[in-house]
């Protein structure tokens, strides 16, 4: 969640009254100067902010912080979904819309559905790491995950062994499960490397602190769609070392052998006539090509074409004829390995277009696990549509899948990339 945060700006968006509120339920002590606050005065609540006791201000300021992370559309809906996902007969989809404002929203539904809040922030935190540590493990058998104290600790014991004997680090290990629609959600969070902070004591002189930060693995296993999407920094060895640890100690199975690694099927992309078909009756209006990283066969080097927005679908390929024209570089002699899609999509609640971008690379890597349901769900269905997405197992047969239920619609500068691995 890198949103930028600063807390004036933040308070200047939480009504009085929600705040008074919050801080009654945390039981913090207040005076005369919050009782004669008044709405709109930011300057008076942020300067009665500031002049809190140390402790209760860092816990206003870690709701702050809470709240301006959930304070956006995306995460306004996941946490509707989540509070109806524990109680369908929630009225909150009313209730929160006559409220203004997302900060203002975001802290409602701390305050009257903590518990939910919380989760929902945590499965909206799960999608937002970078998409390029996001990978992709398809071909399971139907495998109900194994969510008990006993595999939750075998496999917290693990991690965090793997990576004290290999990075030095790992010395403490937290893990939190989750099961929701179908998906079983393991966070882990690690400790890193020892840091040195520099602040003020609560005398107010300038110390040195150890801190410890700790760092985030996420699982995602879809039980209906046999997929594993996994979250870590680091390189692929370390990311199949952390995959085999939960498929043993969580899904007690190993992970399926890939006969053909390539998740993401993007060597056809290379043919100016390959079809990016689209589907209007279920929202997809347009497709096109934004960017094509390729590399020739024996060549260490990968070359990047961009196109400008306004260049036209067909624009791609015709930078890739003009730097790589077919009598001297056969198309069969150049890989893809990163793509860019852009596509047009309308929901059923939109009079208008919207657009949606995002990044495939070989042989795994997609960036979709870090948007929306909605988003991800319409750029999967882009993906399987045109046979991209490897959804094979190793019986050979594609498994059903279940998508977000979502009702849809369906020139200029250029600029060349050259980089060496």
């Amino acid at each position: 969640m890198a949103r930028t945060y600063a807390p004036r700006a933040v308070l200047r968006h939480i009504p009085l009254d929600l705040l008074r509120t919050f801080i009654s339920q945390q039981n913090i002590a207040t005076g005369p100067v919050w009782n004669s606050l008044t709405e709109g005065d930011h300057q008076a609540i942020y300067q009665a902010w500031l002049d809190l006791p140390p402790g209760p201000r860092e816990l206003v300021e870690q709701m702050l912080r809470h709240v301006h992370d959930m304070a956006n559309p995306s995460a306004i809906r996941a946490m509707i979904a989540e509070v109806l996902f524990r109680d369908p007969r929630s009225s909150i989809a009313e209730n929160i819309d006559h409220i203004p404002g997302h900060h203002a929203q975001s802290l409602w539904v701390l305050l009257n559905y903590g518990p939910a809040f919380h989760t929902a922030r945590a499965i909206f935190a799960a999608a937002c790491p970078w998409g390029r540590y996001w990978n992709l493990t398809t071909g399971f058998d139907e495998i109900t995950p194994d969510s008990s104290n006993t595999a939750i600790q075998d496999l917290r014991l693990a991690l965090a062994n793997l990576y004290r004997t290999e990075q030095g680090r790992g010395q403490h290990c937290t893990i939190e499960p989750y099961d929701r629609n179908g998906c079983c959600y393991v966070f882990a969070y690690l400790d890193d490397y020892t840091q040195t902070h520099i602040g003020h004591n609560e005398r107010g002189n300038l110390s040195r602190y150890p801190l410890r930060p700790a760092f985030e693995v996420v699982f995602v296993y879809n039980i209906e769609a046999r997929t594993l999407d996994l979250y870590a920094q680091g390189e692929r060895r370390w990311r199949s070392s952390l995959r085999d640890l939960f498929c043993e100690h969580i899904l007690h199975t190993t992970a399926p052998a890939q006969s053909d690694p390539r998740r993401y099927q993007l060597n056809p992309l290379i043919d100016r006539d390959f079809p990016l078909s689209v589907d209007p009756p279920a929202g997809v209006v347009s497709a096109s090509i934004r960017k094509l990283r390729i590399q020739e066969r024996g060549c260490p080097e990968r070359v990047g074409l961009e196109t400008n927005p306004a260049g036209g679908p067909g624009n791609i390929y015709d930078m890739l004829d003009k730097h790589f024209p077919i009598d001297r570089f056969p198309r069969s002699n150049l890989y893809v390995n990163d793509v860019t899609f852009h596509v047009q999509y309308r929901t059923a609640d939109s009079d208008r277009d919207q657009p949606l971008t995002f990044h495939v690379s070989f042989p795994d890597g997609c960036n979709l696990k870090s948007m929306s349901d909605e988003r991800r769900a319409i750029g999967e269905q882009c993906l399987r549509s045109w046979g991209i997405l490897n959804d094979f197992a190793p019986d050979g047969n594609t498994h059903p899948r279940r998508v977000a239920s979502t009702s849809l619609r369906r020139g200029g500068s250029r600029q060349v990339a050259f980089d060496t691995v």
